[in-house]
């Protein structure tokens, strides 16, 4: 047979009655909250729970204050707020108990302020525990570097997304740098050059332009690790007569084994000019020893312009793993 609720107020007590049957109501007049029967005991209602009190001009010498705030929780939210401005001021605060906690102040406040107690469960739950990540799942997609490296050169390091990182002992106190944010070269010819008539020229490149990681080794650039390099280079020279030519190879391996990996060719159509012939594309590196060198031929002995960046030029910049 159906129970007969008869009226549905809730009757006002201000301490909790005999726990009556699941679906009971009461409210208490003491903390202003209404309490639920589940057949065992009396639950607040709300959710979350809020309590509120103000506090007269907290200072230093009063401080801890005790606030009881009847929540049943030892996971509160605290908000407090100056009375007079509204704005959010900062305090200590520790929980004393499941209905209380302690407000201590390290400055004299001018105003009164409010406290603002937020309850929640007593034992809070994850929503989605399954959602939560291991600790070995997290490493597994986290870089964690090594320590700086404080001696042994020039280092490389792989981390565990396949990203590689140097580091030098003598560069940034050790510290490891992202590969393809520091291994970027350009070196440059300021020392007088010619061609020579069909026969290829080394050109050396003499002189920085840029290389934080010391990738210049006085003859090219040395790539120093593995990878997927752009590779940039330009030869040119001054022409005396029409229709002579230049043709700047680039050659790419460990040293006194290289060969060639690119091509550029071009001509002169006056008898006066700076004809130039250049190059850019990605090379796949595989050999750590490896480095990158420039050589020429022409029609000629016609002199090269030098000195300047943008005429006689290698550069080599590191783009990833490949």
């Amino acid at each position: 047979m159906p129970r007969a609720y008869g009226t549905t107020n809730a009757a006002p007590y201000s301490t909790a009655p005999t726990v009556g049957l699941s679906g009971d109501t009461y409210y208490n007049t003491a903390n202003k909250l209404l309490y639920v029967s589940d057949g065992t005991a009396w639950n607040p209602d709300r959710f979350p729970w809020t309590f509120t009190q103000t506090l007269s001009a907290p200072t230093v010498a009063s401080s801890p204050y005790t606030v009881t705030h009847n929540l049943n929780t030892t996971t509160p939210i605290v908000a407090i707020w100056d009375a007079v401005t509204n704005q959010l001021v900062g305090a200590q605060v520790a929980i004393l108990s499941a209905n209380a906690i302690t407000i201590s102040v390290s400055a004299n406040m001018a105003n009164n302020v409010n406290v603002v107690v937020v309850g929640g469960p007593a034992a809070p739950a994850p929503v989605n525990p399954g959602d939560y990540a291991t600790k070995t799942y997290v490493d597994a997609r986290t870089t964690n570097l090594p320590a700086p490296v404080t001696s042994g050169g020039f280092q490389s390091f792989t981390d565990t997304l396949g990203d590689v990182w140097v580091a030098n002992n003598t560069i940034a106190s050790g510290a490891w740098k992202r590969a393809r944010d520091a291994l970027h070269c350009r070196v440059y010819r300021t020392a007088p050059l010619s061609l020579n008539a069909g026969t290829l020229q080394p050109c050396q490149m003499d002189t920085v332009y840029q290389d934080a990681w010391g990738m210049s080794d006085g003859n090219g650039v040395a790539f120093k690790i593995t990878g997927n390099f752009n590779i940039s280079g330009q030869l040119a020279f001054t022409a005396t007569a029409a229709a002579q030519f230049i043709l700047t190879r680039i050659y790419a391996g460990p040293s006194g084994a290289e060969t060639m990996i690119g091509t550029a060719q071009n001509y002169s159509a006056t008898t006066t000019g700076t004809i130039s012939a250049g190059l850019s594309f990605s090379h796949i590196v595989t050999n750590t020893a490896a480095h990158v060198i420039l050589q020429a031929t022409g029609s000629g002995t016609q002199a090269m312009p030098v000195g300047a960046v943008y005429w006689l030029y290698l550069s080599v910049d590191y783009l990833g793993t490949g």
